[in-house]
């Protein structure tokens, strides 16, 4: 394994109470749910995928024997476990205020599972939801967010493509791959309009962090369906990656719904497209399933 990669950090003095814990987060005890967990319709989607994300990112870097933020590739330059796939299963609704929950790592990511991690949310009552994350190393290749590359990576790095282990990734990479190539245009109304603004929408690095795609595909599936009695959860979101977007840049996203369910339960199933609107270019798709419960 490369020196970059596998070299162990002296960690630096901590301030008085602090602790001077590296481990994965997902050690922390039960909490209790609460305002910034939830949001109209319970379990927040886009707080959920952050906390796995963050979970992912320090499994994925401890294995390496590096904090996050010292991640180098073979050319010195810094890397990010970027996320090219997200999926969530399970109810939402299932979650409410006051809830002990907590969240566990089902499976670590590492190469053999094409770097793919399995996260659980657990409430004392029973309720679970399920997130997988699939990343990939990337760079920077200049200032503009459009300017990502992979990651110079030694072999034994990069995401196995063969083996038991990798099937469920190399799965979700290939529906991502179809559902991108399928005819997109210009031409289908759009459903929703963002502007992305660097306060709300960037993480720490300054990229528009995936999990604030989910909160933008949910204002434009609304939009894509007339109301409805019941009301229709997302039950199942998958979510894929393919670039990423600059501040004063517009997303544009079309939605579209197909019934895929009427009796005894609706069952709508909703296909949605972000767009540059700089340049035309598709940058991630999602597929939800929406269920009366």
């Amino acid at each position: 394994m490369s020196p970059t990669l596998s070299r162990r950090l002296a960690l630096p003095d901590h301030p008085a109470g602090f602790d001077t814990c590296e481990e994965a987060p997902d050690v922390q005890a039960v909490f209790r749910l609460g305002m910034p967990h939830l949001n109209g319709t319970g379990v927040s989607l886009t707080w959920l995928l952050k906390e796995c994300a963050h979970r992912h990112w320090w499994s994925l870097s401890g294995w390496l024997g590096q904090r996050p933020g010292d991640l180098r590739d073979l050319t010195g330059a810094r890397i990010m476990a970027s996320v090219v796939a997200a999926t969530v299963q399970g109810n939402g609704e299932g979650f409410s205020e006051d809830d002990l929950a907590r969240i566990d790592t089902e499976i670590a990511p590492r190469p053999a599972s094409g770097w793919r991690g399995v996260f659980s949310l657990k409430s004392a009552s029973g309720a679970r939801m399920v997130v997988e994350l699939i990343t990939s190393f990337a760079r920077r290749e200049g200032p503009s967010n459009t300017a990502l590359a992979a990651a110079a990576l030694p072999s034994e790095l990069r995401a196995a493509r063969s083996g038991s282990g990798a099937s469920r990734a190399n799965v979700l990479r290939r529906n991502g791959r179809s559902l991108r190539v399928a005819p997109w245009s210009t031409e289908d109304p759009c459903h929703a309009s963002v502007e992305i603004f660097g306060p709300t929408h960037f993480n720490g690095v300054g990229l528009t962090y995936f999990a604030n795609f989910s909160d933008m595909f949910e204002r434009a599936e609304h939009a894509s369906i007339p109301p409805l009695k019941p009301r229709l959860p997302v039950v199942a979101r998958e979510i894929h990656y393919f670039g990423n977007i600059d501040e004063g840049d517009v997303l544009d996203i079309s939605s579209r719904a197909t019934a895929k369910g009427i009796a005894p339960k609706p069952l709508i199933e909703v296909l949605s497209a972000a767009r540059r609107r700089s340049d035309n270019c598709v940058i991630a798709i999602c597929l939800s399933e929406r269920r009366a419960l």
